[in-house]
């Protein structure tokens, strides 16, 4: 099973219109209302593509009560801490016309110290029966700037491989504990950085640094542009596919959680580097890569975070191109 912890769920509340045009009286072509935050747009794509997957994190106030609803609509399986706070809402207007979208978010609940014990104890209750563990997302007002390194420093003792997608100050606190893959995307990797990485070369020269630190992968998204994905040993250039974007909210995500499900399935992701002469040899890498860009891709097709259609990603996944940047760690 796959643990994704979710500290700051959402309802996502996505607004279409067909010409956003401030001062004026628009009309609502459609509202759809899913729950979300980055936590639950990872377990849903992990259980769209199959895997077993337990959101564990917390829920509140009316709000936190409609999330476990739609959750159990989904048969997504979640064990939650009950907070004192309404879980927070977002709002995404969509503007069809010009293919642009402007994302309201609230600040999520405040969580005590006691709460805090409260998901440390169900994360350790779940963890015999995990093999993998994806930490998503920010963290809520009241947490301590350590405490994603805390969960990491857990399961590495566990031996429990673990994913790290977050940003700010808890990411470079938590990459102290060694998470086995981190998945930043551009922004985030250059908020890590504290520089603008303005080549290809800046950035697989930092990347390098983070391997160095003992992390095992890094995957880093760049939109609609090529994701660079690296190990100590090889790094590639995965090129996405065009498509015709209706929604990017959650593509991060998608990746995150794909990448998850295919290293539990057995995948391998790490071909011995004297395998790593080209392409042409790492099908079981190819295929796991390109999928993870391929759900990405996929999920911008769609209104609302994680809502894949698996015929499209087996479609997208034979169209992401891929390119070797170095072997061997050279």
């Amino acid at each position: 099973m796959i643990a994704v912890l979710s500290l700051n769920p959402a309802v996502d509340k996505i607004v279409s219109l067909r010409d956003l045009r401030w001062g004026e009286h628009i009309r609502v072509k459609k509202i759809r209302q899913v729950a979300a935050g980055k936590g639950i747009n990872v377990a849903r794509v992990i259980k769209k593509l199959g895997g077993d997957v337990v959101v564990i994190g917390v829920s509140g106030g009316p709000n936190g009560e409609w999330i476990k609803d739609e959750l159990k609509k989904e048969k997504l399986k979640f064990d939650f801490v009950r907070v004192s706070g309404n879980v927070r809402e977002s709002l995404t207007l969509m503007d069809e016309e010009r293919g642009r979208e402007i994302h309201l978010r609230e600040d999520g609940s405040i969580i005590t110290q006691g709460e805090l014990n409260q998901i440390k104890n169900k994360l350790k209750k779940w963890s015999p029966l995990l093999r993998f563990v994806v930490i998503s997302g920010t963290l809520p007002t009241g947490v301590p700037v350590d405490f994603y390194r805390e969960i990491i420093a857990f399961f590495k003792k566990k031996k429990v491989p673990v994913l790290l997608d977050a940003n700010g100050p808890a990411f470079a606190a938590a990459l102290k504990a060694k998470p086995d893959y981190i998945k930043p995307n551009l922004n985030e990797l250059e908020e890590l950085a504290g520089k603008r990485l303005k080549t290809r070369g800046e950035e697989v020269r930092f990347i390098k640094g983070l391997l160095k630190r003992g992390i095992d992968m890094v995957f880093v998204t760049h939109g609609p542009g090529d994701a660079i994905v690296m190990t100590p040993d090889w790094g590639l250039a995965l090129t996405p596919p065009r498509v015709r974007v209706r929604n990017t909210v959650g593509s991060g995500d998608a990746v995150a959680g794909a990448l998850a499900y295919e290293v539990t399935k057995g995948r391998d992701i790490h071909p011995a580097p004297q395998e790593a002469q080209s392409v042409r040899p790492w099908c079981g890498v190819n295929n796991a890569l390109k999928r993870a860009i391929a759900c990405g891709s996929a999920n911008t097709l769609s209104i609302g975070a994680g809502f894949l259609d698996i015929k499209k990603v087996n479609i997208l996944t034979k169209k992401v191109n891929v390119k070797v940047l170095y072997n061997h760690g050279d």
